[in-house]
């Protein structure tokens, strides 16, 4: 690619429009429709009640209603409970240890905790540790659930923002292709490596994610337009292997 023709790729900001893939909120709305995704948000909000409970909780005197053996996975103790904060109230359950069936019989005050946003809310025995129970069991869990579903956010939804964002908005430098490989796993990924002169710094080397067929239609030493941000060179996107692209003064897609 010649100097003259990274000149007449269009200044910023530029005119944008997809030409493959889904919209952006269409991905977006497909992602927040996973059932993954709401199990994410089940147990972040679980993990997440635990301080609550410790900053904002009330606490409350309870009266036992029922008690009972529960038989799963080992035997239990369930019992039922009423309480009221204000002028309302509220009924809630809890499993204890079936050794303490005969001290949780009917009529039994206890004293719990409680935290309620209007109707909803919720309660927990005093009694029991909010922090071994939820933090230290469902906290790890949780971290490492979300921290892939974030993964798959990033690269579903926010990437294509940020490359759409580039290509309006970034600064226009002439790239080399140094290298291709394809990284083996569960399916493979095929990697283009590169490297561009920012207009002011020092060269930059990348590397981008590819489709298949553009990786087969890329070779060492091929010439690219990459776009960057000025602040920080490493936010760069190459130009012909985005979703989105930019028109020129005529209309017409830029070549890039």
């Amino acid at each position: 690619m010649s100097e003259a023709a990274l000149s007449a790729f269009p200044s910023p900001p530029r005119e944008v429009f997809r030409r493959k893939g889904f919209p952006i909120a269409l991905k977006a709305i497909g992602f927040f429709l996973l059932p993954h995704v709401w199990v994410g948000v089940f147990l972040l909000g679980m993990v997440l009640l635990t301080p609550a409970f410790m900053v904002f909780g009330r606490s409350e005197t309870a009266t036992v209603v029922s008690h009972e053996l529960v038989h799963s996975k080992g035997t239990r103790t369930k019992i039922v409970y009423t309480y009221r904060e204000g002028n309302r109230a509220f009924t809630d359950s809890a499993t204890v240890r079936d050794t303490e069936y005969d001290y949780y019989r009917q009529g039994r005050t206890l004293a719990i905790r409680s935290l309620h946003i209007g109707s909803f809310g919720t309660s927990r025995l005093q009694s029991e540790s909010l922090i071994s129970g939820t933090l230290c069991c469902l906290g790890p869990f949780s971290l490492v659930w979300c921290t892939i579903l974030f993964g798959f956010f990033h690269g579903w939804v926010l990437t294509p923002i940020a490359q759409r964002r580039l290509v309006k908005d970034g600064e226009a430098a002439r790239g080399v292709v140094t290298d291709k490989t394809i990284r083996k796993g569960k399916s493979p990924t095929y990697v283009v490596s590169f490297t561009f002169d920012p207009r002011a710094g020092l060269q930059q080397s990348a590397e981008a994610v590819v489709d298949q067929s553009d990786y087969d239609a890329t070779n060492a030493g091929d010439s690219l337009i990459i776009l960057y941000d000025p602040r920080n060179p490493r936010r760069n996107h190459v130009y012909k292997f985005g979703q989105y692209g930019a028109k020129d003064h005529y209309g017409y897609e830029a070549l890039g």
